[in-house]
């Protein structure tokens, strides 16, 4: 197994807890290597090494060279680079169902998150009837093969199913080998005693989002113990409705969904599913914006609103076009907000903090002429682990106001 050397700058990248390093990290980076080969690391400051996989065609300049183990790593116990990644992979993969099934032993869920379990570009999530599998580094997808066969010796009863996706993984120059729409029929989710489908042609990223499920029962659990009227209820970016099947038994009389995706097939039996009356839903397809516009020129009011977009901000220089985003979306929201409305604010950009977002809800209040109290804050699921405040993983945002 060949070894490299992180210089000064390396160093301090990784006593900053970093796992992506670029080539300017090194000392006399040699250009053979096999895309994804994993390597040693090691520095001249004390004689810890640790284990990594390089792809020189990988495009995003600071994950050229991927560390995968924080810890000591043993030179005794040391075979070929494949056996090595192979006994890697298997015992982190290991460690991460172990774990989730501590947290959630008997829901579907998220079984393994990237970096934090380390295992960098390896997302597999646990669905009743099946696992949904992306891998979006080199270094983990020589052994996809490997990866299937532990799945299937530890879930004998679920479909494995590798989801491709083109544009996650052209960063590492990764062929496209599967396709998601050909090899999923239907998704079936369990989450917060909810019974939930998703049809493979309308899946998004690895299937669902499990990161704001606990914030999806705190919202239902103050709605219960909130004394506010319940008439109306709104789901904005509602992908298959589980924010507003929470809403319904929260107790709120009529929940409209509504999301640029045609989801209605999905949201109509999610809802009839769990016992739902069809007549207490309505979908709506188009732009979240438009939506919001047409209902101000209706001064149609709502009195819970729900708003979970996608990310506004991929990279630090879109953070403000992002604020730019929230700022236009949360000013019209305020607008349909009936007086003492609960307005439950989600972010997944991982660059605009609680601040920022406190800080536009702050502004949209004043805009109209509203005060605000806020009552809740939340983040992730247990199934996304946070190793700090500061990681890179802490990304969601949930806060709940009550707009007066």
């Amino acid at each position: 197994m060949k070894e490299l050397i992180l210089n000064k700058l390396g160093y301090s990248k990784l006593m900053h807890n970093s796992s992506g390093f670029s080539q300017e990290n090194f000392e006399d980076l040699q250009s053979s290597y096999i895309p994804g080969e994993w390597i040693l690391i090691s520095n001249k400051v004390n004689s810890t090494k640790y284990i990594g996989f390089i792809n020189l065609h990988a495009t995003v300049k600071n994950k050229i060279i991927h560390l995968v183990s924080p810890h000591f790593f043993e030179q005794d116990k040391l075979k070929t680079e494949d056996e090595w990644a192979v006994r890697y992979i298997t015992n982190f993969i290991n460690k991460a169902i172990i774990k989730r099934d501590m947290l959630y032993k008997k829901e579907s869920k998220r079984l393994c998150y990237g970096d934090t379990d380390n295992l960098p570009g390896l997302i597999i999530d646990e669905y009743e009837n099946c696992l949904l599998v992306a891998i979006n580094t080199a270094g983990i997808d020589r052994f996809r093969k490997r990866i299937e066969e532990l799945l299937k010796s530890k879930f004998s009863q679920k479909k494995i199913i590798f989801l491709d996706n083109e544009k996650n993984r052209a960063s590492e120059c990764l062929p496209v080998y599967e396709s998601p729409s050909d090899l999923v029929d239907t998704i079936e989710i369990s989450e917060n005693n909810f019974s939930l489908k998703v049809t493979g042609s309308t899946i998004q990223k690895v299937g669902y989002y499990f990161d704001h499920r606990e914030n999806r029962l705190r919202l239902e659990n103050s709605l219960l113990r909130l004394n506010i009227k319940k008439e109306s209820g709104l789901d904005l970016f509602c992908y298959c409705g589980t924010w507003g099947l929470h809403l319904l038994r929260s107790g709120v009389k009529q929940v409209e969904f509504v999301d640029q995706a045609n989801m209605e097939k999905n949201i109509v039996n999610n809802v009839e599913n769990n016992k739902f009356s069809k007549n207490s839903i309505k979908f709506n397809q188009e732009s979240v914006f438009s939506f919001i516009e047409k209902k101000i020129s209706e001064n149609k009011k709502y009195n819970v609103v729900v708003c979970d977009p996608p990310a506004f901000a991929k990279t630090q220089s879109q953070k403000m076009g992002a604020i730019s985003g929230y700022q236009k979306l949360y000013k019209n929201i305020f607008k349909i907000l009936e007086p003492n409305a609960v307005l439950a604010v989600c972010s997944c950009t991982s660059y605009v903090t609680y601040e920022d977002l406190d800080d536009i809800i702050q502004d949209a209040s004043r805009s109209n002429n509203r005060n605000v109290i806020l009552v809740d804050l939340g983040m992730q699921g247990l199934d996304h682990p946070v190793p700090s405040l500061k990681s890179k993983s802490n990304y969601l945002k949930y806060l709940l106001y009550i707009v007066e």
